[in-house]
């Protein structure tokens, strides 16, 4: 999934600011963390409400910036994770982190298995970063890596953001 213009003008339209990083370069993680001091030192925005969202390479990136620094982000939303990055996976040991994580994936992603995906993640973080209320993690039916296949999977991640941030109400069952 890329983070394109309609999902920049959701954001801006829930009153939040966007701050996007599009960069793989071997320092992408120090950018990233500088991107979010920025964000609380220059904006004012508050670290509960800073919030990453990176799909596919850029979640090793993500998840790097959230391990050197578990308390620089409010909430780490990472779509069709790829792999552990490797210098923080031989590092750095599990962290209860301080950021709430959303981890999506697809049951058909044919870059990784959801289960090999969940793995990598529970093996940086634990597996209760990834329940309620720490976390979560979603397959979504039949979707791909890019979760593109359906407006409903993009709709339910952007939702689930705006929902942790209080910007949207539970769905009522």
């Amino acid at each position: 999934m890329q983070q394109g213009w309609a999902e920049t003008q959701l954001y801006l339209a829930h009153g939040l600011h966007v701050i996007q990083i599009g960069n793989r370069k071997p320092d992408g993680a120090l950018d990233l963390m500088a991107a979010c001091d920025y964000a609380h030192s220059v904006l004012q925005v508050p670290r509960e409400r800073i919030v990453v969202l990176a799909g596919s390479t850029a979640t090793t990136v993500a998840l790097e910036a959230a391990l050197r620094r578990p308390d620089g982000m409010g909430i780490l939303a990472l779509t069709g994770v790829m792999s552990a990055p490797a210098e923080t996976a031989e590092s750095i040991h599990p962290v209860t982190p301080r950021f709430r994580l959303l981890a999506f994936h697809g049951e058909k992603d044919r870059s990784i298995s959801p289960e090999a995906a969940r793995a990598i993640l529970e093996q940086l973080v634990g597996a209760s970063a990834l329940r309620p209320p720490h976390g979560l993690w979603h397959v979504f039916p039949a979707e791909n890596h890019s979760l593109n296949q359906f407006d409903s999977s993009v709709a339910t991640i952007h939702a689930t953001i705006l929902r942790e941030l209080g910007l949207i109400q539970e769905p009522e069952r």
